[in-house]
């Protein structure tokens, strides 16, 4: 009989001692959860990797003296879906006098006899005059497949542009609405 008192005891205190680990385990696992749930609304706030390119890229467009805007890109006739918003990036030069017209050329989604350059559709009824269409032949030719839009209104000449990752679209982007812009400016010279 003097065994099983010594055996109970010591189950007993066994017992007590996994007790302690279980809640030592548990107030552990209770502590990482709060401070993951503190922590993880803070790192969502942080930018993602795409995040910091367009960052980058607005910032060098701003640099270069052009606006980003967000809008949303216009609607085809052979979209079955309203396009989703995506950037403008505008040139606009406050000093020149507003344009009187405005036009707009879409990337279409197949090759067309009736499209400008086989791929570009006029949308509205607006359309640039001589000077702006001929460079328009040689810089809408050139365009990277991230352009979507090209267009002029009284506040400059813009683009829809998807943002690409390639480097230098940006600076290419800039270069085809400088040149429009400056197609622009002889005109009025003349």
């Amino acid at each position: 009989m003097i065994v099983i008192p010594v055996l109970t005891t010591a189950v007993e205190r066994n017992g007590h001692c996994w007790q302690k680990q279980i809640m030592t385990i548990w107030m552990l696992v209770l502590v990482v959860g709060v401070v993951a749930m503190a922590l993880g609304p803070i790192l969502m706030l942080q930018p993602n990797p795409r995040q910091r390119r367009q960052a980058q890229l607005r910032s060098r467009a701003l640099q270069l003296g052009l606006s980003v805007s967000i809008g949303a890109l216009p609607r085809q006739g052979t979209d079955l879906e309203a396009p989703g918003m995506m950037a403008i990036y505008r040139w606009s030069r406050h000093h020149s006098r507003a344009l009187n017209r405005s036009w707009l050329l879409l990337r279409a989604a197949y090759d067309h006899d009736q499209h400008f350059l086989q791929r570009w559709a006029w949308q509205g009824a607006g359309r640039p005059d001589a000077r702006e269409k001929a460079v328009l032949e040689r810089v809408v030719a050139v365009l990277p497949e991230s352009v979507l839009g090209l267009g002029a209104d009284s506040g400059g000449w813009y683009a829809y542009w998807t943002e690409s990752s390639h480097p230098g679209e940006l600076e290419g982007l800039y270069e085809t609405l400088k040149t429009l812009s400056e197609t622009q400016a002889v005109a009025r010279r003349r």
